[in-house]
């Protein structure tokens, strides 16, 4: 045996996993991709035996031929100093064996398996391959529900040869043992394994029955106090029935299992897809709680009745049906309740029974993860839409009624978490938006010590209520980059609850919980990418560019870790572009949108580096992409109409920022849109009346700093200072709304004198942004003019760069016409001017702005107006 700690070729053995008669199976570690990896180890005293050699060979080759999720992947098979191993994926869990109680499992859970070992199985099938040991040990279940089919050791593969003694047209394995001998586990074999007799994938049905059997009853349907009279039941005692066992199954799957457990494999399923087809379809009506009686007991039913007189018939139905609808309408209402087809989810604030501050964080971070990951279904099933966690935070939306006027959902998931020191118990609630009904509800408990599988089970129960089927790769996709330790999973809970908050105080208490969790869990890939997006939220809060290199260096941490992790490759992306690194930005948007085709947040990002780097083109058809991919989604409106209003193209502006009120009729964001494009095409009234409704509905600095800059423009300087004051007391950081303010204090005589201070507080603020992405053209056409207002002569270096970033960009060019005429520079004033108008820059805002009084009466100005190009004298 090998010691734990020893080295073989580049694999670092840690632990011990288990032995059986092909070999020792040992935990290790990947010296060079730096991953766990089970290692099984044929021993040394089986090398010299050739027949088990082949076996174990076989095994890595047969396993290997499949690629399927549920059956374990194979990663590498060698001989290094003449032992022989197999390298294959390390799968946490536990076997199916260990899992299942001596009652049986859990209805839904039993399917859940079932379903996933079918599809494995029927995968080997359609491969050529025959397990010929399904058994409950050789089945791992990890601690998100993934099932995975292990050791094909005993397998054998169908050959397309014609056997001369078989009936025609039927193919005949290919043996890999010599007939008459009896392979396999006797209490999981079929009648012909039994026997010594040939197998097909049809002896599979049979085993899979037996499985299922025990998962549903908790026992065998054969048993003996001996091998041989084991065997002796299995191939001529009558099948027991699991219905007699369990009251509770449903009749369709008592029919799945007789089939499948049928002596003669004539007359089981003549293959596993079809077994599948009928497991898929029980599990379809369970979930819908749909009743579906077998054909006999109906047609018993029926001759029992057959004395009775129509009449007594219709009167006795009609009465127990009026009486069971109103039975059911007052104590189960939800059984008339209809989830729509098209879903679009926002998850509201949970309550925190107890008013316990301790525990905020810990619900917070759940009702995160739950949002997150009902995210990544989405792009499974096209008719759901969840609402970014982000928008209900800033709106603080309580109420299902504010949440379908302001973000146009239909349904939303409220609910209740109690934690103490013995359990975590959780409410979720499925609510109709519109009508305000409750339309499901689930609770799950779990010990305090025992959470690490909580937020799969509140998936998997919001999955249920939403009629949602969670297939292999849904939970693939939601398995990828977790932990099976409960106390990682809890810091990581109440860090990602603490990083919502983004206060300085609450990104240090992330920043903690998330290395607390790393260091329960060191392979722990979400908590590193949250790690990653705690250091990002620091540098944002702080302007302190030390934190931007921890913050790329997590998230590449757990992308060596788990590299098929989408919103990780998104907050890289996010990270990558703050710091100036484009490139490395597009292409980690890029790798999102490989893993989750649909994901509207790669999309955005991508877009706006596109528009960043100039690349309008790929922008315009990147944002609209994602409008496509949602045509009900307004998030992805809005930002395309944003994008049409920066390019000028006010028409095609104004038609999303429509639909983004039409799809969220109180949607403040919307109407605040509005109001700017009415603005910028001098419709002053409209504007107003948009910005202000958008203020009624939810205050932001946005809206604010929005109608602070219209007064501005129309010379209402003294309802525009209050406007711009009140956007820089929500958005203290932002260097824009310091310069509208230093606008404001400029053109209002009394307070002329404030001016000088606001644009110092705007220069410092842009020039730290540069700091940490010196080619942010934007943010240096801002800077630019904030020097040119305070008479730098630093402004023409810095809007030189800038204009060199990003050439055709409309911010850019008409910031650098007014600091080009503030530094007396009017033919460069104009020739910016000309590219700011046919980048779409406001002819109605040039008209107005203070800066370009003296311009304007220059004869070249009025020609540019008119379309007609100057050139400089």
């Amino acid at each position: 045996m090998f010691m734990v700690g020893r080295t073989i070729s580049h694999y670092e053995i840690l632990e011990k996993l288990g032995q059986g008669g092909m070999g020792v199976v040992y935990c290790a570690r990947d010296l060079r991709l730096d991953r766990l990896v089970a290692l099984k180890i044929l021993p040394a005293e089986q090398i010299a035996d050739e027949r088990r050699r082949g076996r174990f060979i076989r095994e890595a080759q047969t396993a290997s031929a499949l690629n399927h999720p549920n059956i374990v992947t194979i990663y590498e098979i060698a001989n290094t100093d003449g032992v022989d191993y197999i390298v294959m994926e390390f799968v946490r869990g536990s076997t199916l064996r260990e899992a299942i109680p001596p009652n049986g499992l859990d209805l839904a859970d039993a399917l859940k398996y079932a379903n996933q070992i079918a599809s494995g199985l029927a995968a080997a099938h359609a491969a050529g391959i025959v397990h010929r040991d399904v058994k409950p040990a050789n089945i791992m279940i990890t601690k998100t529900g993934l099932v995975k089919l292990l050791d094909f050791g005993l397998a054998q593969i169908e050959q397309p040869h014609i056997d001369e003694s078989a009936p025609t047209g039927e193919i005949a394995p290919l043996h890999l043992t010599r007939p008459g001998t009896i392979i396999g586990t006797a209490a999981y074999m079929s009648p012909e394994q039994a026997q010594g007799q040939g197998t097909d994938q049809r002896s599979d049905i049979f085993c899979f029955g037996i499985v299922l059997y025990q998962m549903l009853t908790g026992a065998l349907p054969f048993q003996s106090n001996s091998e041989v009279g084991l065997m002796y039941q299995i191939v001529h005692a009558s099948t027991p029935s699991a219905s007699q066992v369990r009251r509770d199954l449903p009749p369709a799957l008592d029919r799945v299992l007789r089939t499948a457990l049928e002596k003669d494999p004539k007359l089981r399923y003549p293959s596993m897809e079809g077994l599948l087809t009928d497991l898929r379809q029980v599990t379809r009506e369970m979930e819908t709680n749909t009743i579906v009686m077998e054909p006999s007991v109906a047609r018993r039913l029926a001759q029992k009745r057959r004395w009775r007189s129509p009449a007594a018939i219709v009167a006795f139905v009609a009465s127990f049906l009026l009486l069971a609808g109103v039975l059911l309408w007052k104590f189960a209402p939800n059984v008339f309740a209809r989830v729509p087809t098209e879903k679009k989810i926002a998850v509201l604030p949970f309550r925190n029974i107890g008013d316990n501050k301790d525990n905020e964080a810990f619900r917070d971070g759940l009702m995160e993860a739950l949002t997150s990951e009902l995210t990544e279904l989405s792009q499974f099933h096209g008719t759901l839409w969840v609402v970014p966690a982000t928008e209900v935070r800033r709106g603080a939306f309580t109420s299902a009624k504010d949440a379908e006027r302001a973000l146009g959902v239909n349904l939303v998931i409220t609910g209740s978490v109690q934690r103490d020191a013995a359990h975590v118990h959780l409410t979720a609630n499925l609510v109709d938006a519109n009508t305000l009904r409750q339309l499901r509800s689930r609770e799950i408990t779990r010990p305090a010590g025992e959470v690490a599988n909580l937020q799969e089970a509140v998936v998997q129960e919001v999955a249920g209520m939403l009629q949602l089927e969670l297939g292999t790769r849904e939970r693939q996709v939601l398995a990828a980059g977790e932990t099976s330790a409960s106390g990682a999973y809890d810091y990581y809970l109440q860090a990602r609850g603490h990083l919502q908050r983004r206060g300085r105080g609450d990104i240090d208490q992330a920043l903690e919980m998330f290395q607390k969790a790393i260091t329960l869990d060191p392979k722990y890939a979400l908590a590193y990418a949250g790690l990653g997006e705690a250091y990002w939220w620091k540098y944002r809060v702080t302007r302190d560019t030390q934190w931007t290199e921890p913050a790329q260096k997590n998230c590449k941490t757990a992308l060596a870790l788990n590299d098929r992790l989408a919103p990780v490759y998104v907050t890289l992306g996010i990270i990558d572009e703050g710091a100036g690194q484009h490139e490395d930005a597009i292409k980690a948007f890029q790798r999102a949108l490989q893993l989750d085709p649909i994901s509207a947040t790669a999309y955005a990002e991508l877009a706006n580096v596109y528009e960043a780097t100039g690349k309008l083109d790929e922008a315009e058809s990147t944002f609209k992409k994602a409008a496509q991919l949602r045509p009900g989604d307004w998030t992805s409106a809005s930002l395309l109409g944003a994008f049409y209003f920066r390019r000028g193209r006010y028409p095609e502006a104004v038609t999303y920022f429509r639909q983004v009120t039409e799809l969220a009729p109180e949607n403040a964001a919307g109407y605040s849109n509005l109001g700017g494009l009415f603005f910028s095409a001098g419709q002053y009234k409209d504007a107003e009346v948009n910005f202000k409704k958008s203020l009624d509905l939810r205050p932001t600095a946005n809206a604010y700093t929005n109608l602070g800059t219209m007064y501005f423009f129309m010379d209402r300087c003294a309802d525009a200072i209050p406007m711009m004051e009140k956007a820089v007391e929500l958005t203290p950081k932002g260097e824009q709304v310091w310069g509208n303010l230093g606008d404001a204090y400029s053109c209002s005589p009394p307070e002329k004198a404030k001016a000088t201070q606001a644009y110092q507080r705007a220069l410092q603020l842009g020039e730290e942004r540069l700091a940490v992405n010196p080619k942010d053209a934007d943010v240096l056409g801002r800077v630019a003019l904030y020097q040119a207002r305070l008479g730098n002569p630093a402004s023409l270096l810095s809007i030189a760069k800038a204009q060199q970033l990003a050439p055709d960009n409309r911010q850019v060019v008409w910031h650098a016409t007014l600091v080009y005429e503030l530094a007396g520079k009017r033919d460069l004033a104009l020739q910016a001017l000309q590219a700011a108008l046919k980048a779409g820059q406001a002819a109605d805002e040039v008209r107005h702005e203070p800066t370009l009084l003296n311009l304007r009466a220059d004869p070249r100005f009025t020609r540019l107006m008119a379309g007609q190009p100057v050139k400089a004298k």
